[in-house]
């Protein structure tokens, strides 16, 4: 587990057909952001996993500086919701998480701490971790979900009984959907999306599945989407939800467990 309250120097997100890496602008230092993106076909193979982190070295030199604090994103791996009642007891723990996501041979799960006494659950291949780590050892991960639920429930008051949210996020070739009710959040899923059709069927499918009394459009300031949102005759947008960038919203609720 990792736990910090400073911004991390270096973000690597990570996504079922990509790498993407962002060096962050570091203050009063003279040294400029850098990012980087680069297509695989699988976050489980290793050979592409490590041919990326060497074509990433070769072009930025600053990856070879030693960094205190690399944050791991994993952006669109299934994940779900576990009450913390269960803390006391890592393998069952893990039990739970095991009902619910389907894991390849070698994976490891991951959770991270979230607001309303919960644990967002998800698998990661060990062997992506771990190679990862030769390479930046202080790297920690967390999924984008609790990334983004944790500064929703920061940024936006509780509701009142018998209300309901529903949050869309689109980040590069990932659509990210939340609902929240008075009692926190009820729904997570992540949808991996290649064009625009994509993105209007999930996030309209959400929309009629979970007849939510506000849809709220989330967006991170440094943040790229590639993708433009359903028009709002079909999806009706009543709120727009403008988040600090991604090294802010990081600092502070780093965790990642084993």
């Amino acid at each position: 587990m990792s736990l910090t309250a400073n911004p991390p120097e270096l973000i690597i997100s990570l996504s079922h057909n990509k790498i993407g890496f962002r060096l962050v602008e570091t203050e009063g230092s003279g040294t400029s952001g850098w990012q980087g993106s680069y297509q695989i076909d699988g976050i489980f193979l290793e050979d592409q996993v490590s041919g990326v982190l060497d074509t990433a070295l070769t072009q930025q030199e600053r990856l070879f500086e030693p960094m205190a604090d690399v944050a791991l994103l994993i952006m669109d791996r299934p994940n779900v919701t576990i009450p913390e009642f269960y803390n006391d007891d890592p393998n069952r723990l893990s039990d739970i998480a095991g009902k619910y996501l389907r894991t390849r041979a070698g994976d490891m799960f991951a959770f991270d701490q979230a607001p309303g006494a919960i644990r967002i659950a998800y698998s990661v291949p060990s062997s992506t971790f771990h190679l990862i780590r030769e390479y930046f050892a202080k790297a920690s991960c967390l999924h984008m979900t609790t990334v983004l639920w944790s500064a929703i429930s920061k940024h936006i008051q509780a509701l009142s009984e018998n209300l309901s949210r529903v949050f869309f996020f689109t980040s590069d070739n990932t659509l990210t959907v939340i609902r929240s009710g008075k009692d926190g959040m009820t729904f997570s899923r992540t949808f991996p999306i290649q064009d625009q059709g994509d993105l209007a069927y999930y996030a309209i499918a959400c929309h009629r599945m979970l007849r939510s009394s506000e849809n709220w459009l989330v967006t991170i300031r440094d943040n790229s989407d590639g993708f433009e949102f359903p028009s709002e005759t079909y999806l009706p947008v009543h709120h727009r939800l403008e988040l600090p960038d991604l090294k802010t919203l990081i600092s502070g609720i780093w965790s990642c467990a084993s």
